[in-house]
């Protein structure tokens, strides 16, 4: 009989450990529908991202990249045709304009490469011709007007020779993406024709072909 009160008294000692694991075990499907809503909310903000600005973010980080490449090597290549055909870059203004050409040459010529290449990795699906003519276009306009403007060149005119080329680029891709896009849409919305084959109620097969226009 003295066992009883003793068990009795044991009982009584784990009642609060009961209780505080029911509590927990009642806490828990909450702390999931937390997790799982802010999956979710991540999930939604993901899927929020819009793409184009996505993509146009890299193609003027990876444009401007190459277009530095380019510089580079132009005002280098511009450098040793100055020194050959003029009478230097520090003696003669004749050089410094080899020079400059050169580095907006190769402005032009690479900064289409990695805008197209950025383009193409957040899935675009421009064209590098339309890329390469627009940065041409952009920068033979921009140098015409200004050496129509004046003869020599500002330091707001060097900046636009140098932005002229990748904004350029950007446009020629992203107008390709947009037609190659509708194009694809056009087609898969055009003639559609399938084969087809029944049973009449007389036993006789039937066969033909169903289009959708």
């Amino acid at each position: 009989m003295r066992s009883i009160p003793g068990l009795l008294s044991l009982l009584l000692l784990l009642l609060p450990c009961v209780g505080g694991a029911q509590e927990a075990w009642g806490r828990q499907p909450a702390l999931s529908r937390s997790l799982l809503a802010l999956e979710d909310n991540i999930g939604v903000a993901t899927e929020a991202r819009d793409p184009f600005a996505t993509r146009v973010t890299g193609e003027v980080l990876l444009g401007s990249l190459a277009g530095a490449g380019g510089a580079l090597a132009g005002g280098l290549v511009g450098l040793v045709i100055a020194d050959a055909v003029t009478c230097g870059v520090d003696e003669c203004l004749d050089g410094v304009g080899y020079v400059g050409g050169g580095i907006v040459t190769g402005i032009a010529l690479a900064a289409p490469i990695g805008v197209y290449f950025a383009g193409r990795m957040m899935g675009g699906n421009g064209l590098f011709l339309p890329t390469l003519a627009g940065s041409l276009a952009s920068g033979g306009l921009t140098a015409l007007t200004l050496s129509a403007m004046s003869r020599s060149i500002s330091p707001v005119g060097v900046l636009l020779l140098a932005l002229s080329p990748l904004v350029g680029s950007i446009i020629g891709y992203e107008v390709s993406h947009a037609f190659v896009g509708q194009r694809g849409q056009s087609a898969a919305g055009g003639l559609q024709v399938l084969p087809t084959a029944g049973v009449t109620r007389a036993g006789t097969g039937v066969f033909g072909l169903a289009g959708r226009f």
